[in-house]
């Protein structure tokens, strides 16, 4: 199975690093997919995040971490944009602005990582399951 994904990522210039018993991916973005061959018959998938990427800054973590940290900290945003427009008006209005435009960053580069991630998967499977060449 491993080579079999090491020859479609090298006919496909898919850049990528090989372990042991694992392929490291780039995706591009500092977002990798580590494919993990270790269990015979088995194949697993791990994603990462590596630091300086656009949605978790310089913090490595994997996808499903990050969306969370980000759905967290815009719940917070809200509450605390709430307090501040209870004490004035002004604070109110550019602080809408800019939660909604950092909104929109992290939903379209989220969606961006996951489409990404989630495609290179299906495409290993069909190269797996479909060993032709």
């Amino acid at each position: 199975m491993k080579e079999t994904v090491k020859s479609k990522l090298e006919r496909y210039n898919y850049a990528y690093s090989e372990k042991e018993h694992s392929l490291d991916i780039n995706l591009g973005f500092s977002q990798y997919l580590i494919v993990d061959f270790a269990r015979e018959g088995k194949v697993t998938f791990k994603d990462k995040l590596r630091g300086w990427n656009f949605i978790t800054g310089f913090f490595d973590t994997n996808y499903k971490t990050a969306v969370l940290y980000q759905t967290i900290g815009l719940f917070f945003a809200v509450i605390l944009m709430i307090v501040l427009s209870s004490y004035s008006e002004n604070v109110k209005f550019p602080f809408v602005f800019l939660l909604t435009g950092m909104s929109a960053w992290i939903i379209i580069w989220s969606f961006y990582y996951l489409i990404k991630l989630e495609n290179m998967k299906k495409q290993i499977i069909f190269w797996i399951e479909n060993n032709c060449n």
